[in-house]
């Protein structure tokens, strides 16, 4: 019998925003290495200016210290204006340490409760960009 991942992520592009739903749970280490990476690989290879990732419907969440490692550990992808993360507030004292971690390491993230006002603020960085 083979086992059901314990996570799902979906892929789309919204007028340049890649955008990821992630799905599932994310209790244990090796599965939330296991989407770091693939979120990842889909970087790599996507053509987009922003990403968009959709967690709220996500069980569980990595801890303060694994957030500040993987942050540490992302590469900086070429091109890509910001980084909003749409999630409830259930999350938000997680969110924003992440947004600090991430910020202090030259990522431009911001967390959002609304995927409309997380759209809005991605296709903000498009337009203020300089030249």
């Amino acid at each position: 019998m083979t086992k059901q991942p314990e996570y799902q992520i979906s892929t789309s592009h919204n007028e340049g925003i890649l955008e990821i739903v992630i799905t599932g749970d994310v209790e244990s280490p090796a599965v939330a290495d296991a989407i770091h990476n693939e979120v990842l690989a889909t970087l790599k290879t996507a053509e987009a200016k922003a990403l968009l990732v959709d967690v709220r419907l996500l069980k569980g969440r990595m801890d303060f210290g694994d957030t500040y490692l993987r942050v540490r550990k992302t590469p900086h992808t070429r091109g890509l204006l910001g980084t909003a993360v749409v999630d409830t507030n259930q999350h938000a004292k997680f969110h924003s340490f992440h947004q600090t971690v991430a910020s202090n390491y030259g990522f431009n993230t911001r967390w959002f409760t609304g995927i409309d006002e997380a759209r809005a603020w991605l296709k903000s960085l498009e337009t203020s960009e300089p030249g």
